[in-house]
């Protein structure tokens, strides 16, 4: 049980770091949980008080200078048609996004509606900004969570993984839209690049570990699945990754950085 109160403590103290005072309602689920035995529930307890902590920092409104690099038109010519492109199997993006309770949370269309009105589309837009940095296609949850891993892309992506490569036409003119040509978007950092691995494992991957004092612990959050850097989970009563494991972390952080550019300009 020491593990599930620390990555509790985890949960607790990234929701006070996020919020000035800790949302209220997390607050009351963390003190009731803090009392339950039962190592299963529990861990399911703790992705739920992720969600509740995600759901509240998706509704902060998007930042003035996020809205002006994003083109309001080209959104809703390009962009937001793909959401209604049925898949193989028939299934869109819309059928899920628009009843489930995820990041990308799309209005219903009106019956018989083949599509959103103007209004619903700037709604639509307002929440899909929130998934792009602009400029950084690779850094953008709406460009790397449908793309293949093995390209750049997330780990996992429920709805699949439909985008196979950056040369994919859709994936293209996403890009475009965040504000960087595809051209020179970068591809997936292989073990060739300038990143190195081993330095990685023995270096940089201990940090996500480290215990801070009032803090909660990179893992605790970057284990949940919905994270863009996604770390794996550690074995019960393993204190560090396999070798396996760790490579998949590397390729998840290697997504995050730009390699000889400690910061974005």
């Amino acid at each position: 049980m020491s593990s599930l109160n620390s990555l509790l403590n985890d949960r607790f103290l990234h929701e006070r770091s996020v919020h000035n005072v800790p949302n209220p309602t997390a607050l009351q689920r963390f003190q009731k949980v803090k009392r339950w035995t039962n190592p299963r529930t529990s861990l399911i307890a703790i992705a739920l008080l992720g969600a509740l902590s995600n759901s509240s920092i998706a509704q902060q409104p998007q930042s003035s200078a996020q809205a002006k690099l994003l083109e309001f038109e080209t959104y809703r010519t390009q962009i937001e048609p793909v959401f209604l492109k049925r898949r193989p199997g028939g299934v869109r993006c819309y059928d899920c996004h628009s009843k489930l309770s995820t990041r990308m949370r799309l209005l219903p269309l009106a019956d018989t509606a083949l599509s959103w009105t103007e209004a619903q589309s700037r709604q639509n837009f307002a929440v899909v900004s929130r998934l792009v940095t602009p400029g950084y296609p690779l850094s953008s949850a709406l460009a790397v969570h449908p793309l293949a891993s093995e390209a750049g892309g997330d780990p996992a992506h429920t709805g699949g993984k439909f985008w196979a490569s950056q040369d994919d036409p859709e994936w293209k003119m996403i890009a475009q839209w965040i504000g960087e040509s595809p051209d020179s978007a970068g591809n997936v950092v292989s073990e060739n690049s300038s990143l190195d691995f081993q330095y990685f494992q023995s270096k940089v991957e201990p940090v996500f570990l480290k215990v801070r004092p009032g803090h909660a612990r990179c893992y605790g959050c970057h284990i949940l699945s919905n994270r863009a850097f996604h770390l794996e989970t550690l074995a019960p009563g393993s204190s560090e990754w396999t070798p396996e494991q760790s490579r998949k972390n590397f390729q998840s952080a290697a997504q995050q950085a730009v390699a000889s550019m400690p910061k974005y300009p």
